[in-house]
């Protein structure tokens, strides 16, 4: 993979998410290797996104890398269903929260939205996936919050979704009572559900 994988680093570093297409990808024959080169190029700018003074395509680009995963991954035959699956909620995690901070609030919404209500279909079939369940929650919460946020710090004069806090405030609560035994993803959901209270009327 490193032809596709120098290639594709080549491209970030120009920081040029438009040519991060299918189109530029369409000639490598092995969508593994194609798929793999695609994660080392994400790996390689979330630490360029750590840096405070790293530009705002930075995680446009991201945006694109990983959609374009998504895409080169239809592609594939996985062996093990549940691998693939519970890797395509992981894909959604970073997508919806690249939404949140580039601050595509609705955008976020619905696409966290459609991923929980996916996740919700798939946890019958796949009880395993109760370990993902947090993260899903937690990032469609967050979009509802964060959009509440804008709305009150906006002067556009419209009053703020108390909607989205609400339903952020019970999605919070039902994970908390579901996640008691682990100490990390109940610390976190708790900050964030305190966020949230600290908010509410």
């Amino acid at each position: 993979g490193i032809i596709p994988f120098e290639m594709l680093l080549a491209l970030s570093k120009l920081y040029d998410p438009d040519s991060l297409t299918r189109q530029s990808i369409q000639d490598i024959d092995n969508a593994f290797v194609t798929n793999d080169a695609l994660v080392c190029l994400n790996w390689v700018l979330v630490e360029a996104d750590h840096i405070d003074s790293a530009p705002s395509h930075v995680r446009y680009s991201r945006l694109r890398i990983l959609l374009l995963m998504k895409d080169v991954n239809k592609q594939n035959h996985y062996p093990d269903n549940y691998y693939r699956i519970k890797q395509v909620f992981a894909e959604d995690k970073q997508i919806g929260n690249i939404l949140i901070d580039i601050r595509k609030y609705q955008a976020a919404i619905d696409y966290n939205s459609q991923s929980y209500e996916k996740f919700c279909d798939l946890i019958n079939q796949y009880p395993a996936l109760k370990s993902s369940r947090s993260s899903v929650v937690h990032t469609y919460a967050r979009s509802l919050f964060e959009i509440y946020i804008a709305f009150l710090r906006s002067d556009i004069g419209i009053d703020p979704p108390y909607h989205c806090l609400e339903v952020a405030e019970r999605l919070m609560r039902e994970d908390m009572l579901v996640s008691r035994d682990d100490i990390d993803i109940y610390v976190n959901s708790t900050i964030l559900l305190c966020n949230i209270l600290t908010f509410q009327r």
